[in-house]
């Protein structure tokens, strides 16, 4: 059998005025071909899960990689990143020739700005599908954060998202892939997909799944799994930053040729997610007060979580609404956080290590809701470090950071770098010199991923209400393109599933 296999993932937010361009995918990763094997090999990764598990199953099936990339989240792909992705993998899966079945790793909330290309996942789905028949299954693996579309349902033939958050399950979820793709393509199953959207977005802050509202949700899906009534079920925890038509949680239930009966189980959990909206609201500590209980707490390291600035949810990464809480609150307490700002990384390294810069620091991309600060710093570091992760998340993934530098004001190391990075593993500190266990406070910009691998070492972790591009509080952003009435934003409104 032969299996084709390809990987355009991207999550954006549409209020961030930073564009993702391709040199952000090559920023991070991108292979074709048969680099894609060397460069994700035992990784915790979608395509090497779902490689491992299909070369078991049937070590003859030959494999037929095409694209694997995926930047940093960020602001919509523009028109010429997009064309130049679709155009490089609709080359080729048509280079391929016949297939017998296709498997496509992707993150579920692209958006771009290219003719109908909101739902740019939906359609880079449907491109694939044009190219290979109706007949040859198609299985494509999601974030849980995905916007699910009808776009997406009518070209795969199963949608298959994370159970995870934070996303550790990722190679999980490619074998489970494997083993579906594989039974499709004996004519051993026939995968239907059934979708309930959702006109709501919810807390993502309040989303992990091994407690709480998604952990009760998920335990549904698991149960009709078990019981054979279901091949697989999915539920989404949209990205909720998306300011498009179409954005919404959902529910997709994966059944063997049972249609009816699956658009009525997905309905059931849809009304059950509904019901349960209202849990997954948390309280956010200010910014005041967070700084003022880390730095007086009595064990290390406290962690801040600042969701607003998330670069894994498409912010610009240059807030300074924490940075300037540690300023004036504990200038002295050993903190660390990081800041995109290219300009501060150029004045570094012409200072050199062990100089002194005066620099404006972050607030130059995001200038809606952040201002630069100035600080006279020492430059610790100057550099352009790598790691690999470390934590559940991606394990095994390189990260190449760019250019980097470490400023340190008093107590606090700012860790300024050229682009965006992902800061849910330690391991970022780690590769410039910095150890997180020896900090009173340490600032990852994420609303939950950074969990996995940090509350092992956490004392206490706080979700901070700062200002930013990803705002936890979402009645506070400027949505004017959903549909209305939308829950959170008409809260009287009962939009339970039929």
């Amino acid at each position: 059998m032969r299996v084709l296999l390809a990987s355009i993932m991207h999550e954006a937010d549409t209020f961030s005025p930073v564009k993702t361009t391709l040199e952000c995918f090559r920023d991070r990763y991108y292979h074709e071909g048969q680099e894609i094997f060397k460069g994700l090999e035992g990784t915790n990764t979608e395509l090497w899960g779902f490689t491992e598990r299909l070369r078991l199953l049937d070590a003859s099936a030959e494999l037929i990689p095409t694209v694997a990339t995926s930047p940093v989240s960020g602001g919509a792909l523009t028109r010429e990143t997009f064309e130049a992705l679709e155009a490089r993998l609709v080359e080729m899966v048509e280079a391929a020739g016949d297939v017998d079945g296709v498997f496509m790793a992707m993150h579920g909330a692209m958006v771009a700005e290219a003719p109908d290309a909101e739902d740019a996942t939906g359609l880079l789905i449907q491109r694939v599908r044009e190219r290979v028949g109706v007949d040859v299954p198609v299985v494509v693996t999601l974030d849980l954060h995905a916007n699910v579309t009808e776009r997406m349902v009518s070209s795969a033939s199963a949608l298959i998202g994370y159970r995870t958050w934070p996303h550790v399950d990722q190679a999980e979820r490619g074998a489970e892939a494997a083993e579906l793709l594989l039974r499709a393509m004996r004519g051993e199953a026939v995968p239907v997909t059934s979708l309930c959207k959702m006109r709501m977005i919810l807390q993502v802050e309040n989303g992990q799944t091994r407690s709480g509202p998604m952990a009760d949700l998920l335990s549904v899906a698991r149960k009709w799994e078990e019981q054979g009534e279901i091949l697989s079920g999915s539920v989404f925890l949209v990205q909720p930053w998306l300011d498009i038509p179409v954005t919404g949680c959902a529910v997709v239930v994966v059944t063997d040729g049972r249609r009816e009966r699956g658009q009525e189980l997905a309905d059931t959990l849809g009304r059950r997610m509904w019901a349960k909206r209202g849990e997954f609201d948390i309280p956010l500590a200010s910014v005041e007060e967070a700084v003022g209980r880390a730095a007086s707490a009595g064990g290390r390291p406290v962690v801040l979580a600042d969701p607003a600035d998330a670069t894994g949810s498409g912010a610009t990464g240059d807030s300074t609404g924490i940075l300037r809480g540690l300023l004036d609150l504990a200038p002295d307490a050993p903190s660390m956080l990081t800041v995109t700002d290219p300009e501060a990384v150029e004045a570094a390294s012409r200072a050199g290590t062990g100089g002194t810069v005066r620099v404006r620091v972050g607030g130059k991309r995001d200038r809606v809701y952040n201002e630069p600060v100035e600080v006279e710093a020492q430059v610790e570091y100057t550099g352009e470090p790598s790691f690999r992760f470390k934590g559940p998340f991606q394990t095994g993934v390189r990260f190449n950071m760019g250019p980097v530098a470490v400023l340190r004001v008093g107590g606090i190391a700012i860790l300024v770098s050229d682009h965006p990075q992902i800061t849910v593993d330690p391991e970022i500190y780690r590769a410039v010199g910095l150890e997180p266990t020896e900090a009173q406070i340490v600032v990852v910009k994420s609303p939950n991923l950074f969990r996995a691998a940090y509350e092992p070492i956490a004392h206490e972790i706080i979700v901070v209400n700062a200002p930013g591009l990803a705002s936890p509080d979402i009645g506070s952003l400027p949505f004017r393109n959903l549909p209305r009435p939308f829950y959170p934003f008409d809260r009287d409104w009962d939009g339970a599933p039929a």
